[in-house]
């Protein structure tokens, strides 16, 4: 059943990924955000972020947690990690900003993944908002992010399954 959780948690976020991407850049809310379930702040800037000392030992709570779903060097969280502490495919949800610009979070996460043994599996890029997700074909292991500019920040949701 845990498995099944973090399964639909993964599908849901590629969806809403791909849902983004389908809207297109027309009409004159082309750069509002889509209205999303509130879960806690409505913005980024509006939620408190966990110090970076705790945000380090949230997303290496559990040592399920993979080398390349950790969290971004100065990142700041943005609420607490969700994890699945399920021993045939842990996994987690975690959201954050950072100063430094979309693709240089792309570009971190993408060696992270190589590093790790992953495959590039999407690329895409909507506007300002840049989405990259890798898998390993074999173990199952995946991890996808989703970067957006924020103001004089980026907001990343960053998806990882450690595979099984």
């Amino acid at each position: 059943m845990k498995r099944s959780k973090l399964g639909a948690a993964v599908g849901l976020t590629a969806m809403a990924a791909a849902v983004l991407s389908a809207c297109g850049e027309s009409g004159p809310d082309a750069t509002s955000p889509a209205p999303a379930v509130e879960t806690g702040p409505a913005s980024p800037a509006d939620a408190a972020p966990v110090p970076l000392d705790r945000a380090a030992a949230a997303t290496r709570a559990v040592s399920i947690v993979p080398d390349f779903a950790t969290l971004y060097p100065g990142g700041r969280l943005q609420g607490e990690p969700l994890t699945v502490e399920d021993e045939t495919a842990p996994g987690g949800v975690f959201n954050f900003t950072t100063p430094d610009s979309p693709a240089e979070v792309i570009d971190f996460y993408r060696g992270q993944a190589e590093a790790a043994g992953l495959a590039s599996a999407i690329s895409m890029t909507q506007g300002e908002t840049l989405v990259y997700g890798a898998q390993a074909e074999g173990s199952g292991a995946r991890v996808q992010i989703v970067a957006t500019p924020v103001g004089d920040s980026t907001s990343v949701q960053l998806t990882w399954s450690a595979g099984g």
